[in-house]
């Protein structure tokens, strides 16, 4: 828990000397450390398509695979995916 408290403390002073992409990219990883740290939210996270853009793929390189791809091999998974964190 003290980590945790730490950890947000950190990220707030930081947060106003980030950008808002640096701001968001100290957030997912942040996110990340968080679920490999805690096992019960691991398993139920692991399976999860965030926590595979976010922690495994990264979302550049997530986006840039789909988009070779052709959008008929799409699931509707990665599908969603693509419009959560490559369109918007």
């Amino acid at each position: 828990m003290k980590q945790l408290i730490i950890i947000a403390v950190a990220f707030f002073c930081l947060t106003g000397f980030m950008t808002e992409e640096e701001n968001e990219k100290e957030r997912e990883r942040i996110w990340c450390e968080n679920v490999q740290e805690n096992p019960e939210v691991f398993e139920k996270e692991a399976k999860s398509m965030e926590y595979k853009v976010k922690c495994e793929i990264g979302k550049e390189k997530f986006c840039a695979d789909l988009k070779a791809k052709s959008k008929g091999d799409w699931s509707s998974r990665e599908a969603a995916a693509y419009g959560e964190y490559c369109v918007f």
